[in-house]
């Protein structure tokens, strides 16, 4: 059966969300390998946490979430490095593969993104997919983030949808 609509996470899934890179080349100076790759683990855990709760601005997720890192391994909490960190995420595009393959599917299933993302943001990672979609919608305008069913839920709403009329893709296991 045809979906009615495919919707995708955008970083991670559709734009290669340097995150983890960026941050790396922030702190390689000041930490030691072996505890660098933990501090990295342990920051994309606290970000997922921090979205978890009540919706906040996602400048506000990566400070926080990288305010919490540097506190459980002793490091000084920057928040230069977060503000660099949301600074870098509208130059990042797409993986290689994923213009061609949403090519092929644009203009016969309606694309939709639901993102983490800020309204202000999530454009310039968008335009630079190179397809158009027909829908974008964020966090910031869920009130909410994913995994939370708020968000779907506002999707949906959104759409006129059923559960059963979407295909979600994402890279992520949650």
């Amino acid at each position: 059966m045809t979906p009615k609509f495919i919707s995708f996470d955008c970083y991670g899934t559709l734009t290669n969300f340097k995150i983890g890179a960026t941050t790396r080349g922030l702190y390689e100076r000041i930490l030691e390998p072996a505890v660098l790759e933990a501090f990295l683990s342990d920051f994309a855990h606290y970000r997922r946490d921090e979205v978890l709760g009540a919706w906040k601005p996602y400048s506000d997720v990566i400070a926080d979430g990288l305010a919490r890192t540097c506190a459980k391994h002793r490091v000084p909490f920057d928040p230069a490095m977060a503000d660099t960190i949301y600074a870098c995420i509208p130059d990042w595009g797409p993986h290689s593969d994923v213009t061609e393959g949403l090519a092929k599917i644009a203009g016969k299933i309606p694309l939709v993104i639901l993102s983490n993302s800020m309204t202000n943001l999530i454009m310039h990672n968008v335009d630079r997919l190179g397809v158009p979609f027909d829908h974008v919608f964020t966090a910031e305008e869920a009130g909410a983030y994913k995994p939370r069913f708020q968000a779907f839920e506002f999707m949906l709403d959104q759409l006129g949808a059923d559960p059963a009329d979407v295909m979600h893709v994402s890279c992520h296991y949650r």
